[in-house]
């Protein structure tokens, strides 16, 4: 229908292009499943949803889909045993030194040669609506800790990314700072101009709309060699 059309997700479909069917998928960070229906819409066979909230993965449970806890998805998934992470509004969540540690741990399952396809929001006047939202992160910013060459940066992740697709996803135009959107009882003409953008965003099937985020497919190459390691630890740090 479409009323449902999400651009998102329709470039989401895009980016999966050329990833065989019977590929072993994890949604980290699922949710209640919504991209876990996405491409089990698409006939991707060997879904596995992981969630920090129980509540979520039994609900994932309900709908007929694998579903781990993180705390389960680390004990008992085997190191490089998984063919394609997808992370879907997750690494906006933490800062950069916590999302290092949380990605270092998600990619030791992943099989060298496998994908990560992150999706993200770009910076926006709707971005920090979510209460938990840390930081946007950037394509670039990506290449840069987690290439193969070595960049001056602070930090350079042990694991090895090289991107392979970017895709930029859209949204409404939308009216976001109008107090008739907050309180009560107030004039009701930015609601319905909201109304009006989403119906052009739907019609046009995302052509009318703002840049609202990134998907990025990244091979994973394995960990950098141990020599790289050695030399960037020994190296002194500016105070």
């Amino acid at each position: 229908m479409i009323l449902e059309y999400s651009h998102e997700q329709a470039e989401l479909l895009r980016v999966c292009r050329g990833i065989p069917l019977d590929a072993s998928i994890v949604d980290v960070g699922c949710g209640k499943g919504r991209n876990l229906a996405l491409l089990r819409g698409a006939r991707f066979l060997n879904l596995m949803g992981v969630d920090v909230n129980p509540m979520l993965v039994h609900y994932v449970k309900e709908k007929g889909e694998v579903a781990l806890t993180n705390e389960e998805f680390v004990r008992e998934v085997p190191p490089c045993s998984v063919d394609v992470l997808l992370m879907s509004h997750i690494v906006e969540h933490f800062d950069h030194r916590a999302l290092l540690e949380f990605l270092a741990t998600c990619l030791d399952k992943l099989k060298v040669g496998g994908t990560l396809i992150v999706v993200t929001p770009l910076m926006s006047g709707t971005f920090y609506n979510d209460f938990d939202h840390i930081r946007p992160y950037l394509p670039i910013g990506f290449t840069m800790v987690f290439g193969r060459t070595t960049e001056q940066v602070q930090y350079q992740s042990d694991h090895v990314l090289a991107l392979e697709d970017l895709r930029f996803y859209r949204a409404p135009f939308r009216i976001q700072w109008h107090r008739a959107l907050y309180v009560p009882g107030q004039a009701t003409w930015p609601i319905w101009i909201n109304r009006v953008f989403r119906l052009l965003f739907l019609l046009s099937r995302g052509s009318i709309g703002v840049q609202a985020g990134w998907i990025g497919k990244f091979r994973y190459e394995g960990r950098r060699q141990k020599q790289y390691i050695e030399k960037r630890i020994d190296s002194p740090a500016l105070t």
